[in-house]
């Protein structure tokens, strides 16, 4: 990507991006135990078609998701999702320079998959499969959590 085509994909999503995480709680298997996970994410949404394909020309990488919304007087709506960590840790370090709204919230998910990188599996009885994952993480989250809050 050119450096204008960079600032221009981190304008568009200052405004109409999201970057953060997900949490779920994985269910005990007889080979991992109950344990939380998150899992990093950037979602850019417009009700332009053509916009969200560009971006996803533009980038490579992504799906492209249509969306209704339930009320009749909103437009439909189109989503580019980024979830694939290497994919999203190139897109989110080209684009980190130019951010001005959402540059803490790339930092934060560029540190959340840097730690990921160095997870550890922890092995031996009990534990089946957890990881290091712990508070570093539950961290991470609610820091991303109270950036994305809505009017602030």
């Amino acid at each position: 990507m050119t450096d204008e085509a960079k600032a221009w994909l981190a304008g568009f999503i200052d405004g109409e991006g999201y970057i953060g995480l997900t949490f779920q709680i994985k269910r005990e298997t007889l080979t991992s135990a109950r344990s939380p996970r998150y899992h990093p994410y950037l979602i850019i949404t417009n009700t332009h078609k053509a916009v969200i394909e560009y971006i996803q020309i533009l980038l490579g990488v992504g799906r492209v998701y249509n969306f209704s919304r339930k009320n009749i007087k909103f437009k439909n709506a189109y989503q580019i999702m980024i979830s694939q960590s290497n994919d999203l840790q190139a897109v989110l370090t080209a684009i980190l320079p130019y951010l001005w709204v959402k540059s803490e919230q790339a930092r934060i998910v560029l540190d959340f998959l840097a730690r990921r990188n160095e997870v550890r599996l922890i092995t031996g009885r009990g534990h089946r499969g957890a990881t290091s994952f712990g508070e570093a993480d539950r961290s991470l989250y609610q820091r991303l959590l109270d950036l994305n809050k809505t009017g602030q």
